[in-house]
């Protein structure tokens, strides 16, 4: 007898979810060790403990080393409050995140977890208001090698496939040429093993109708025996827009089987 599976189905915007789930922010500040967005005493054990767990979070002078050098430099960013430095912030596969270049030569980087193996895609774009800013955006692996990079006036599409090792992974948001400043809107998702979080299931023939926001990729699950076809129809509901459909479809193991796109809607086969 066949096992029934589980198969993911990925929609985005090449340029640029059934929006839901949580959001962040970007340029979380160093001494904020608790995550609530303050910075307070409480946040003196929460660096002990992001220390003694050897979390990226206690990483305070941002040396790539969790050290006790980094005790000195929580206590000058707790010193200045809200004036103190920036750091990464950690992200959930499908979490939204609301960014900005925010001064000229802004880096924003983000840390999501991923197995060896896995893939790591994400979606950046500016939120509507085309500016001067040309959005880059790279992923780096634990060991620093840049894996994926690419740019675009107004935002783009990346995916670093088959990532070499499990581990925690740098994505890292800034203007090409660091002459510029604006908001970004970006969602990465490691759609191997991790669901958006606001992933649907989608039973066999059923049509959906959903929005695809700045920056935002959407995810659905189907049921399929081995040896069944996976076929999808996807189109924007009549008014050409900007949008340039993407879909993809991958196996339970995380393997992309098909992927397509269009400037209006396209049709896919997983045989």
């Amino acid at each position: 007898m066949d096992t029934g599976i589980r198969m993911g189905l990925l929609a985005s915007a090449l340029s640029a979810c059934l929006t839901a789930g949580a959001q962040v922010n970007d340029d979380r500040l160093c001494a904020d060790q608790n995550g609530d967005s303050m910075v307070t005493p409480a946040d003196f054990s929460a660096w002990i403990l992001n220390f003694n767990t050897g979390s990226d979070i206690a990483d305070v002078n941002q040396d790539g080393q969790v050290s006790p050098a980094d005790f000195s430099a929580w206590i000058l960013a707790f010193n200045q409050g809200t004036e103190g430095p920036g750091c990464p912030v950690e992200i959930a596969s499908g979490v939204q995140v609301q960014g900005s270049i925010s001064y000229l030569g802004d880096s924003d980087v983000f840390y999501i977890d991923a197995d060896a193996g896995e893939d790591i895609r994400l979606a950046v774009s500016e939120p509507g208001v085309d500016t001067d800013l040309y959005l880059y955006v790279a992923i780096y692996a634990p060991n620093g090698d840049n894996l994926a990079h690419d740019w675009h006036f107004s935002g783009t599409d990346l995916t670093a496939a088959n990532v070499p090792v499990s581990g925690r992974y740098a994505i890292v948001v800034r203007d090409l040429n660091d002459d510029a400043t604006g908001a970004y809107t970006m969602t990465a998702i490691v759609p191997d093993s991790q669901a958006d979080l606001g992933n649907v299931d989608l039973p066999s023939g059923t049509s959906v109708t959903g929005t695809i926001g700045f920056g935002d990729i959407d995810t659905f699950t189907i049921d399929a025996d081995a040896g069944d076809d996976i076929r999808v129809a996807i189109s924007e509901p009549g008014v050409d827009t900007d949008l340039y459909l993407y879909v993809a479809i991958y196996a339970p193991n995380g393997d992309k089987l098909a992927q397509d796109w269009h400037f209006s809607g396209t049709d896919l086969t997983a045989a």
